[in-house]
């Protein structure tokens, strides 16, 4: 009995390790580089090499077999300070983006301390998925370097290896960014580029610095799908930005915005009728208006279905993207009379908050 349990524990770990190396690289714009997926309340992103994109804001994706294939478009890069960028996965990786934000968050310091052995993971662009055995030779508290643990590899590893994963023992600790020569390449440290991204992407305030040279907003024309309904009336618990941009617009396809406030921005939507209405997606859109506004990023979705008081329940919740286009569906199709909508935070808390229209189905 003793034995049976120890086996079945050991099999218990070693599924554990395998489930724990998930993490995994996309190959970008056909194999010039690569780059890593993950999602995050809701939202798929990716985080590449800045040199990498060459400039480029919208870049082509694709997984190793079986392929999926995708396309982000860039929307903040840290570079020069750090050869990092980050997109949003518009489309086609819903099925591979499995990784998690706070897989990145690990606390490295203990296994770099512990081990030398890591593993270069890369995919090409045929979707074969290639690893190489790396010896660490040293790190700091922001990058790693390592060495092929075959010298017989040479340069040819690091062909086409910008934003390729580092491994040790199925934990992602670091992306590569250049080669220092045939015998080093130099890798990014997970837990760095967590600290970089936690403070934009993470719900709450987040000092964000505007990136000159990221595209202009999209404009405000298809960003929200056609609606089965309109509310009847939207009201809001703060005053607008300007008379002009009240929160009552949106109810007559309008604009709204506020003003930078503490006090989040809180919509309340009463649906047409008298009886409550199946709702199964509210979508929601903004331009953005920058530089004079920015988008809402943390939202939550309330419903009552009762006629007076209302008894708020939730409906969804999640992080509009930066390419400004927010769906929420239920697939319950709970009844409802009324939808109460707060924007929880923004991409940028210093400016107005913007939102072009809205939809119920």
């Amino acid at each position: 009995m003793t034995l049976l349990l120890r086996v079945c524990q050991s099999i218990l770990v070693a599924c554990l390790m395998v489930t724990a190396a998930t993490a995994e690289p996309v190959s970008i714009n056909r194999g010039t580089g690569l780059g890593y997926v993950f999602n995050h309340r809701g939202n798929c992103y990716l985080i590449v090499p800045d040199h990498v994109r060459q400039g480029a804001t919208r870049l082509s994706l694709s997984t190793s077999a079986p392929s999926s294939i995708g396309d982000a478009e860039i929307f903040r890069t840290y570079a020069p300070g750090m050869d990092l960028a980050l997109g949003i996965v518009t489309s086609g990786l819903s099925q591979r983006c499995n990784d998690r934000f706070d897989a990145l968050r690990t606390d490295l310091q203990p296994i770099l301390d512990s081990t030398e052995n890591a593993q270069l993971v890369r995919v090409d662009a045929g979707g074969l998925e290639l690893r190489d055995d790396m010896v660490i030779t040293s790190f700091d508290f922001e990058s790693i370097t390592a060495r092929p643990a075959s010298r017989d590899l040479g340069a040819e590893i690091y062909q086409g290896s910008s934003g390729g994963i580092l491994r040790a023992g199925g934990t992602l600790i670091g992306m590569a960014v250049q080669s220092q020569g045939i015998d080093d390449a130099f890798f990014l440290r997970a837990d760095e580029i967590a600290a970089r991204l936690g403070r934009l992407l993470d719900t709450g305030p987040a000092t964000i610095v505007r990136d000159p040279a990221m595209p202009a907003p999209i404009e405000a024309a298809g960003l929200c799908p056609a609606g089965t309904f309109a509310p009847e009336e939207v009201t809001c618990n703060l005053e607008p930005l300007s008379p002009e941009l009240s929160c009552s617009n949106l109810a007559k396809g309008g604009v709204a915005a506020f003003p930078p406030s503490d006090t989040p921005p809180r919509l309340i939507l009463d649906l047409p009728g008298d009886k409550a209405l199946p709702l199964r997606i509210v979508a929601l859109g903004s331009s953005g208006m920058a530089p004079s506004a920015t988008m809402p990023k943390g939202i939550l979705i309330e419903i009552s279905s009762t006629n007076g008081t209302p008894r708020w329940r939730r409906f969804a919740s999640g992080d509009m993207p930066p390419t400004g286009r927010f769906e929420a569906p239920n697939g319950a199709a709970p009844y409802a009379t009324q939808v109460a909508i707060t924007l929880q935070s923004s991409w940028d808390p210093a400016l107005p908050t913007a939102l072009d229209c809205l939809s119920l189905q």
